[in-house]
């Protein structure tokens, strides 16, 4: 999934590869096999060319750390904007890998979703920061997260470290689920 983030990303910047590679710091042929998914880059490459190619790298971080065969791991005492912002960053690069489906249309034909889940969602999708506000139920993430071909136990984990990190006097007002 991160060689088709990657390669989609590259789409979308309307750039040649040689022209994200000057930008990246990156030789063309490493960013070739970005896009292929030889193997699995380090951090610092795939930062460097979605910054070149435009993109938030936090978008990109969730498929780094699975391609790479590592765990989501939030620091200690990550507040709950920092976990919201992971969260929303783990769905955002699926949606990317899927090459950026319209939203509206997307999260509609989604089954098993409550309608106040829908504006929740495509938020979530959006270039701008979750609102702190809603809930978005398990069942509603893993509907997302199965149309966008992800990992629903990863995704799940990122589910339930923001569940955890809600404050418990605002949990239905502030948190997914």
């Amino acid at each position: 999934m991160l060689a088709r983030a990657l390669s989609n990303l590259h789409r979308f910047s309307g750039q040649s590869a040689r022209a994200i590679a000057l930008r990246a710091e990156l030789s063309p042929s490493y960013v070739y096999r970005l896009t292929a998914g030889e193997r699995p880059p380090s951090w610092k490459a795939v930062r460097n060319y979605v910054l070149a190619c435009d993109g938030e790298p936090n978008d990109l971080v969730d498929l780094w750390n699975a391609a790479d065969g590592q765990e989501q791991l939030l620091p200690d005492g990550a507040g709950f904007d920092e976990v919201l912002a992971r969260f929303q960053g783990a769905v955002r690069g699926l949606h990317l890998a899927e090459a950026r489906p319209n939203p509206e249309a997307f999260v509609h034909a989604l089954p098993d979703v409550a309608k106040h889940e829908i504006s929740i969602m495509k938020s979530l999708l959006s270039t701008s920061p979750v609102r702190r506000s809603g809930t978005l139920s398990w069942t509603a993430t893993k509907a997302l997260t199965v149309a966008l071909h992800g990992d629903s136990d990863r995704i799940r984990q990122h589910w339930n470290a923001l569940r955890a990190a809600a404050p418990r006097s605002r949990l239905l007002t502030q948190a997914f689920g």
